[in-house]
């Protein structure tokens, strides 16, 4: 995390039991200090400065911080001495409360500044001497170090290059056994599925020939619970989304906190840059200023501690680490709801796909049976039609019979009336002739033709008989009767 970046890098800046720290005090700029400065694009990695390439200047960096922490402790502690009422807050939080010193050391400090200023030259001439032992001290920890830690670097790269050379058979093997370890899982997925497929395709046939009859409260039920996964996803759905929106209110909450958090931590740092400035203004003041020293008294006991800085940080990464493995494990049920209601849609979408197909095929039955019915019937009809036709040509038949036997009885009328018309011609000749007394018998037994003045026609009629039409006289009739 960026704050905890940034808090090591603080308290790598002003730690005095650093081992060979090669932090740089006097280099850093001031955007850096920020606990989100630390973790920009350009600056991904802590606030510690580049390694310089001589050994030389490195060595003297070290030991000029060395130095530099030596004469804080000295300074410290010839502090404490001066003034044997101040308390470090430190303490104050370690140890158990003490009643409160007597104030006669001060008045007697105060009143007695020869001694004050003969106990200051002496300090300084302790720390002159201290500092000729340290340094000496710490030139030859130095080199020892050095030289270890040397020894120490080649060892270890000695053994990296052999672990590596060991590691690359064993990386090969192990590779070939994981995909023959894939290929034979495949293998056995790929088998167990052809195997579960043949028994649902049994299965199957079974129930499809036992489900013929129930088929539709079938088709009800699934309808139903139809309704009711569509109805469950509904909510499901209304769930997650409530859901995400409260995650995403949860991050907005984490958000505001973590910038509040980030806002106070960068108010501490310029707090405690400022006091660490003012400390160091105030101990040139020293002497002539006392009410400063307990002006910087109270700065440091305001200030907030390492301890409790790193409780608060610990609750804080508690606290995110909660958070996410709800936000985790919510997610997790959802989407195994999530799968348990498609795998659900997909099982009606199956069986309706089902029903529909089965009811195709009655269908189609009972539409071959209906096709069946009707061109029995069409056959039934159209041999009814040929038989009433056949009626149809017979009867026509018989009346253009009758018809041709009338026209034949009306030929043979005309070609009475012709030959009596000739007759009757000749019998006019045969007038003109001399011979009356044969002509006139003649003429009076010759009967009227038809058209003639003295033609009266014959009451004669024709009735309909097996081969024509008949003539009937009713003289005939009259007999018969």
């Amino acid at each position: 995390m960026p704050g905890e970046a940034s808090i090591f890098n603080a308290n790598a800046k002003y730690n005095i039991n650093a081992p060979y720290s090669r932090i740089s005090k006097g280099l850093h700029s001031s955007s850096k200090r920020t606990l989100t400065a630390n973790f920009t694009p350009q600056l991904k990695l802590f606030d510690i400065a580049p390694q310089r390439t001589s050994n030389t200047l490195r060595r003297d960096s070290m030991r000029q911080n060395i130095l530099e922490e030596v004469m804080k402790k000295t300074e410290s502690m010839m502090d404490g001495s001066e003034n044997p009422m101040y308390e470090d807050p430190r303490d104050v939080i370690d140890k158990p409360a003490k009643p409160p010193r007597k104030r006669t050391i001060q008045a007697i400090a105060v009143s007695s500044p020869r001694l004050s200023k003969e106990h200051k030259s002496l300090l300084r001439e302790q720390k002159r001497k201290l500092t000729k032992k340290y340094e000496s001290l710490i030139n030859t920890l130095m080199d020892r170090c050095e030289e270890n830690i040397v020894a120490y670097v080649e060892e270890c790269k000695t053994v990296i290059r052999e672990e590596r050379e060991r590691n690359k058979e064993l990386e090969g093997k192990r590779r070939d056994l994981e995909e023959r370890d894939s290929l034979i899982s495949d293998y056995e997925k790929q088998f167990e599925m052809i195997n579960k497929k043949s028994k649902q395709i049994v299965a199957e046939n079974k129930s499809l020939s036992e489900r013929v009859s129930a088929m539709d409260e079938e088709l009800v039920r699934v309808r139903q619970s139809y309704k009711k996964t569509s109805v469950e996803k509904e909510t499901a759905d209304i769930e997650k989304a409530t859901l995400t929106e409260r995650a995403e209110r949860a991050e907005t909450k984490l958000k505001e906190v973590y910038e509040l958090y980030e806002d106070k931590m960068s108010a501490m740092m310029r707090d405690y840059e400022t006091v660490h400035r003012e400390y160091f203004t105030v101990k040139n003041a020293l002497e002539a200023s006392e009410g400063k020293m307990a002006q910087l008294d109270i700065l440091r006991a305001r200030t907030v501690p390492a301890d409790l800085h790193e409780g608060r940080l610990d609750h804080c990464k508690r606290l995110l680490e909660e958070l996410k493995h709800q936000y985790g494990m919510e997610a997790e049920r959802k989407t195994e709801q999530l799968t348990k209601l498609q795998e659900q849609m997909k099982i009606t979408e199956d069986k309706h796909d089902k029903v529909v197909k089965s009811r195709a095929y009655s269908s189609l039955e009972e539409l071959e049976r209906r096709i069946v019915e009707q061109e029995r019937r069409a056959a039934h009809a159209h041999a009814a039609h040929r038989r009433e036709l056949e009626r149809a040509q017979l009867a026509l038949e018989h009346k253009e019979s009758i018809i041709r036997s009338l026209i034949d009885k009306v030929a043979d009328v005309e070609e009475v009336r012709l030959s009596q018309t000739n007759t009757h011609r000749l019998q006019g000749i045969l007038d003109t002739s001399p011979e009356p007394s044969q002509s006139e018998p003649e003429a009076r037994t010759s009967k009227p033709v038809l058209g003639e003045v003295g033609y009266e026609p014959r009451n004669v009629k024709l009735i309909p008989g097996d081969g024509g039409y008949f003539q009937d006289k009713e003289g005939k009739r009259k007999g018969k009767g």
